[in-house]
């Protein structure tokens, strides 16, 4: 499991969503997302979000537009606060979410296929 520090861990800097990047995704068809979420508290304001945890092989925007750490800011017009009220909207299809590119994301992105990488060879071995 993914603790509430998630953001803090990889050291997220407390930006306000709408100071980073943002993209949309508009997804079609009812097939699983192809990437986990985890509720997470920014270290100085507090500000509960909900960011991606992990990303899979499976997910459209794999490997290179979806990165572990990028935040999920709005689905369809609802305003992301709570992670289960997202979860819930996240089953619908289609659905356009709104997310916010994390600041380290390129380095949380190499830490999850490193630990993909040793978990395959464990399994291998």
């Amino acid at each position: 499991h993914i603790s509430l520090s998630f953001v803090d861990m990889l050291g997220q800097r407390d930006n306000v969503p709408k100071r980073r990047e943002l993209f949309r995704h508009r997804f079609e068809e009812k097939r699983p997302l192809g990437f986990s979420i985890a509720a997470a508290i920014y270290s100085k304001s507090h500000r509960a979000c909900v960011v991606v945890a992990k990303t899979e092989p499976n997910c459209p925007l794999y490997p290179d537009k979806l990165m572990p750490s990028d935040e999920i800011v709005a689905i369809d017009s609802w305003r992301v606060t709570e992670l289960r009220e997202c979860r819930v909207r996240l089953e619908k299809r289609p659905i356009t979410i709104t997310f916010a590119k994390g600041n380290r994301r390129d380095i949380a992105f190499i830490e999850q296929e490193e630990r993909r990488d040793m978990s395959a060879n464990d399994f291998n071995a």
